[in-house]
């Protein structure tokens, strides 16, 4: 049996669509996994509701993550997703802002302030990390 050029390349464009779609399912499984962990803190902050429900999904997420009950790869397509397209979840929170101004009025200076100065922290506490965290993964390195 003979192949031709044009079989080919329906099947080999059969089998790059069959790819996509497992990856677009696989990312939407894993979204729904990290929405799930959310939720199930937002559930234990009503027991709780000193702590918000976000936070609460956050920290199981790292105890279930430290602890080996869930796995990186099982959500990383879906963490560097969101990651990826993070400056869009920023635009509500800008536009809010911005049609707000009357809030604002007379405390522009304030605002400008507390904004560059959490910006410098922010810098400080993601150089302080990321530091710490070369440092434990060399050490690992150097064991091994």
């Amino acid at each position: 049996m003979l192949i031709t050029k044009s079989k080919y390349k329906r099947a080999r464009i059969r089998i790059k669509l069959q790819r996509l779609a497992f990856m677009e399912t696989k990312l939407v499984l894993q979204l729904v996994l990290i929405v799930g962990i959310y939720y199930l803190g937002v559930g234990l902050s009503h027991f709780m509701p000193v702590i918000p429900g976000n936070i609460l999904g956050m920290v199981l997420l790292l105890i279930f993550l430290l602890s080996g009950a869930l796995k990186s790869k099982y959500i990383h397509e879906a963490c560097s997703f969101l990651l990826k397209y993070m400056a869009i979840f920023f635009l509500p929170a800008a536009v809010a802002l911005m049609s707000c101004t009357t809030l604002l009025k007379g405390a522009y200076l304030k605002f400008a302030f507390v904004c560059i100065v959490t910006t410098i922290l922010v810098f400080i506490a993601t150089v302080t990390t990321v530091a710490i965290v070369s440092r434990l993964i060399a050490r690992k390195q150097s064991r091994v």
